[in-house]
């Protein structure tokens, strides 16, 4: 059958109902309904979602949608350390290096500490910011938008975002940003001017904290190169 624009938007809701979590199940769900809809010439609308639904009942959409998240964060540290070794290929070797020697050309840019901190707490506000924007600007996009009813549809988030995993090399990423959380909280928190920890702001210590941040860069574009690279849900 011919789908128009109403029948879609209700297509939309009736999936909405489903209250499934994540978009990217979300989406595997409705493309299996709608492709179903498309391919049937005999029955009407509402009898192939109710012959679907008897399948795709509210608990198996939940436990398509568990499985995923958990096969995400279980593949996601090996798949970051891969995204890291990558960083270091030949092809992308200029790339890493540019970054480290920006980080370490940072504190001859801003010799000031208090300046220093100051943008590198905005610079991870941002960077996190920016690395979600990303991930939802590269997912791919529908030819039709999705259709949610204000105060009645939960929107779904994305899987991918919410999958990070801290076993294996997933720690990386958490171990440098404590790392550089450390010196950040000592300078708001302390009294850093002429005290003995002053010298975290000085060379050459000032210099780790840079190039931690550097690290912190790559470790982010890993991390969002594994995410947009996701697979998609399994459904049998």
């Amino acid at each position: 059958m011919k789908l128009r624009e109403n029948d879609i938007t209700k297509l939309h809701h009736h999936i909405n109902a489903k209250l499934i979590p994540y978009i990217e199940v979300r989406d595997e769900v409705l493309d299996h309904y709608q492709t179903a809809l498309e391919h049937e010439d005999e029955k009407t609308m509402e009898e192939v979602l109710k012959d679907l639904d008897q399948t795709f009942t509210i608990g198996y959409c939940k436990e398509i949608a568990k499985n995923y998240i958990h096969e995400l964060r279980s593949e996601y540290p090996s798949l970051l350390k891969n995204k890291i070794f990558q960083m270091f290929s030949l092809k992308r070797i200029p790339f890493t290096f540019l970054i480290l020697i920006a980080g370490i050309s940072i504190p001859q840019l801003f010799p000031q500490p208090g300046k220093l901190v100051h943008l590198l707490n905005a610079f991870f506000l941002s960077l996190m910011s920016f690395e979600s924007f990303m991930i939802q600007f590269s997912y791919p996009k529908r030819p039709i938008k999705h259709q949610y009813r204000k105060h009645i549809d939960d929107k779904p988030t994305f899987a991918r975002i919410q999958s990070r995993s801290l076993k294996g090399w997933g720690i990386f990423p958490a171990l440098t940003y404590i790392l550089l959380l450390f010196p950040l909280l000592v300078f708001y928190l302390g009294d850093f001017t002429g005290s003995e920890i002053g010298f975290l702001f000085t060379p050459p210590y000032i210099y780790g904290i840079c190039i931690l941040t550097a690290l912190m860069i790559l470790f982010q574009i890993a991390s969002f190169e594994v995410s947009r690279d996701r697979i998609k849900p399994i459904i049998r």
